[in-house]
């Protein structure tokens, strides 16, 4: 886990960054869960920094939390944004395809969920049994 060594403002910035240069690559965002970030870290630095701590006790784990999922996207960006686009597009379009089982999966009654999770345990274990 990395400690916050940049003032919030700089890091949601960068995040802004993030967000963007991945949507021009093409990877879709989940919009709910980066909004979510945004806006809690929007919020806390125009509303909440300042105030005393008893003040904020609210919003301050959403923001702690906001800020580690941050990271993970600014990570992503920092990493691949030399790269060139033609060596990224199959990387994004696998990933693409991955996100969308398992969002299509967890769309799934939790007992056909389980189902599925068993029969795949089933199919790892015969694999490695017979191989």
């Amino acid at each position: 886990m990395k400690t916050l060594v940049q003032p919030s403002e700089v890091i949601y910035e960068e995040y802004a960054r993030a967000i963007h240069w991945m949507e021009s690559i093409g990877v879709k965002i989940d919009s709910s869960r980066a909004s979510h970030y945004k806006r809690v870290v929007k919020y806390y630095n125009a509303e909440c920094k300042n105030k005393p701590i008893d003040e904020k006790n609210d919003i301050f784990p959403s923001f702690v939390s906001s800020i580690f999922e941050i990271y993970g996207f600014i990570d992503v960006y920092n990493a691949f944004k030399e790269v060139p686009l033609d060596l990224i597009e199959p990387i994004v379009k696998k990933l693409q395809m991955g996100w969308m089982a398992l969002v299509m999966f967890l769309m799934k009654p939790k007992i056909q969920q389980k189902a599925e999770i068993f029969y795949l345990k089933q199919l790892l274990l015969r694999s490695l049994i017979f191989h």
